[in-house]
């Protein structure tokens, strides 16, 4: 059974049509709910064409996709459209940009786009800057696609988004609100304060907020089997080509320093826990999907079963907990 589901092409679509009617039913007219649907839907998409053209999984099957989907429908809390629901696309791409780059000659160009994206993308969370590090090792050790050249086309990448803001002050001739950003952009990275890790351990659990359960509850759900898959595909690695391989050690890379992000900068925990969601579903379909035995076969009927809880537990918190503490 857990091979039919995983390695079936019609999971995706009934991911979609189930997915799709918990997301806009609630409010039906609510142009935020059917915008954030529409940037779900774009990123499921390119997750299955970057899984169909990179050959992330060695099986035909729609696992990275349907995941990605069904992980961010049982969060209603992400569903309204807003500028960081566009930092998992973001994402997305500068993977694609990136995986291009592996062991070209000329790698300029592919660097260029990913880091301008990485850019694009700290304008709106500017704590994203701190990947610059690891995607630059990255880029060394796995991809072997850095060298001097392609060195300077990351910084004009990166550059170039601070460049458009640049730009539009010249046009208005005004430079303050451009300064304000970069202020705004340098005060956020070193905004390190563990004051929320503090209020949830001093509070209980029937003083903790729906909003803050919600939270804790999907970010568990989503940090234990990413963390699970990581350990395994480490183990296993040598079963992939070592192209794929590469891929999947940055993608578990990048996974741990979000989860390292998400404890440093809690402020923006929601955020994280959206890129946390888009980054975890390659990790974890590739787990259930390729791997055999009845441990991770117990482990995928826990891992359906809790999401099932977990998108029930999300829309009606508040009943639920009044069971619970009344």
């Amino acid at each position: 059974m857990k091979k039919a589901i995983t390695t079936s092409t019609t999971i995706l679509p009934i991911a979609l049509v189930v997915g799709s009617v918990l997301w806009i039913l609630p409010e039906a007219g609510n142009l935020l709910l059917w915008g954030g649907w529409f940037v779900a839907v774009l990123t499921t998409y390119g997750w299955m064409e970057m899984n169909a053209r990179l050959i992330l999984l060695r099986e035909r099957s729609r696992m990275v996709s349907t995941t990605f989907f069904a992980s961010l429908t049982a969060v209603p809390l992400l569903h309204s459209v807003r500028w960081e629901s566009l930092l998992p696309l973001a994402l997305l791409v500068m993977y694609a940009f990136l995986f291009a780059s592996y062991q070209k000659r000329r790698p300029e160009g592919y660097l260029f786009h990913a880091f301008f994206l990485l850019g694009i993308g700290s304008l709106v969370l500017p704590q994203l800057l701190w990947l610059l590090p690891l995607l630059l090792c990255c880029c060394l050790i796995q991809l072997r696609s850095l060298t001097l050249g392609s060195l300077s086309a990351t910084l004009m990448g990166l550059l170039l988004s601070i460049g458009i803001l640049l730009l539009k002050s010249l046009c208005f001739w005004d430079f303050t609100s451009f300064l304000t950003t970069l202020k705004t952009i340098g005060n956020q990275l070193i905004a390190v304060d563990f004051t929320y890790w503090k209020d949830v351990y001093c509070a209980t659990p029937a003083t903790l907020p729906p909003e803050e359960w919600q939270f804790l509850t999907s970010a568990g759900c989503v940090v234990v089997p990413s963390i699970i898959a990581i350990i395994h595909q480490v183990q296993t690695s040598y079963l992939d080509k070592i192209r794929v391989r590469m891929f999947y050690y940055i993608i578990g890379m990048v996974h741990c320093a979000l989860f390292l992000l998400l404890i440093i900068f809690p402020e923006e925990r929601w955020t994280w826990l959206l890129l946390l969601i888009a980054n975890s579903a390659p990790l974890i379909a590739h787990y259930l999907t390729l791997t055999r035995g009845w441990f991770t076969t117990t482990i995928f009927w826990l891992s359906l079963t809790g999401l099932i809880l977990l998108t029930f537990f999300n829309y009606q918190t508040e009943w639920i907990l009044s069971l619970i503490f009344s």
